[in-house]
């Protein structure tokens, strides 16, 4: 899964308001951020298979991103930072819910590659080996997670557009995916990975901005 992990960014969001929405989308993809770098390190190991149907990747090893245990203790580490930065409880919280729906939602789409422990064994229910409903289910719980999310914006006197024009480079991004000939090297795959999750995040930054945020609440106020 890739565009719908920021589902559970845009949910979080509508949720609590209080930290911004590049946070929320970063969470979504805490564990692919730290994922992608131990790829190119060669410290976690997968490699590409184009033959595979749904995702071109063989996940041999994530243990520090990727096993149940490794998400309880990012969820965690989020939760922390997001104290430290004086975030109230509520908030920090549900940003540590965004990072760890990320092992769920895995757990939906991935082959048995997923540790329950340090070296147990290996789950995945395997959505990506049928392709077409997994593709339905991301882009349905993106679509979904917008949807709400630009209703919150709305309910704010904040304009809807930026909802529309996100939703549309995460739609490209997910053709892209599905549609491009994946490149033989995983390193260039993960880095590719690592840029494209990057954009967004500069994006959801950018829509959220304090001076958009501030023009926004001004115009609810006057």
């Amino acid at each position: 899964m890739l565009v719908g992990h920021f589902a559970a960014g845009f949910a979080g969001k509508a949720v609590d308001s209080r930290a911004p929405l590049w946070s929320y989308l970063s969470a979504s993809q805490t564990l692919d951020l730290a994922w992608a770098p131990l790829i190119i390190a060669g410290v976690e190991v997968a490699r590409v298979d184009a033959d595979l149907p749904g995702s071109p990747i063989h996940l041999d090893y994530m243990p520090f991103t990727h096993s149940l245990p490794a998400a309880v203790l990012w969820t965690a580490l989020v939760i922390g930072l997001a104290r430290l930065f004086k975030l109230p409880w509520r908030p920090s919280i549900v940003l540590g819910a965004v990072v760890f729906s990320h092992w769920i939602l895995d757990l939906i789409v991935h082959r048995p590659d997923l540790d329950l422990w340090f070296g147990g064994p290996r789950v995945g229910l395997g959505m990506w080996d049928i392709p077409v409903p997994a593709a339905t289910l991301e882009i349905g719980l993106l679509g979904a997670a917008v949807i709400v999310w630009a209703v919150f914006r709305s309910r704010m006197g904040m304009s809807t557009r930026s909802a529309v024009g996100i939703f549309t480079l995460l739609i490209g991004i997910q053709l892209l995916s599905q549609l491009a000939t994946p490149p033989e090297n995983v390193k260039l795959l993960a880095a590719t990975t690592l840029t494209l999750n990057l954009i967004v995040l500069a994006v959801g930054w950018w829509i959220d901005r304090p001076k958009a945020r501030a023009t926004a609440e001004q115009g609810t106020t006057g």
